[in-house]
């Protein structure tokens, strides 16, 4: 098992595999967020999710950025999600990686958000 938070997602943007790590990260058990994940996102971050997982298919570069993850205490997380595609005989699939930058964003909100 990875230490580090990771979900895999298909094509439909369904959540098929989440970690131990990735459930805590978000206060929840695996169980409780395999299949939609988007009610996890904030709701103004969920169009640039969608955009994230399609603009992955057919690439082979990597990708990040940052998004904001319910947790279960109904805390709001910045969570910096790294992804990757990968196939599974012909599926596409999509690998996350996630870290928790709550602390570092919000000590400085310049981090995500250019200068005007």
């Amino acid at each position: 098992m990875l230490p580090q938070p990771m979900c895999v997602f298909d094509d439909r943007r369904q959540l098929l595999i989440d970690n131990p790590a990735s459930a805590a990260l978000v206060g929840y058990r695996v169980e409780q967020l395999v299949g939609e994940f988007e009610w996890l996102l904030l709701p103004s971050d969920t169009p640039r999710w969608r955009r994230f997982l399609r603009d992955m298919h057919g690439t082979n570069a990597p990708r990040s950025t940052f998004f904001r993850l319910r947790h279960s205490s109904g805390d709001w997380l910045w969570a910096h999600a790294a992804a990757a595609e990968f196939t599974v005989g012909c599926a596409p699939l999509i690998a996350v990686t996630w870290k928790d930058c709550s602390t570092d964003l919000c000590e400085d909100p310049r981090t995500i958000s250019p200068a005007v």
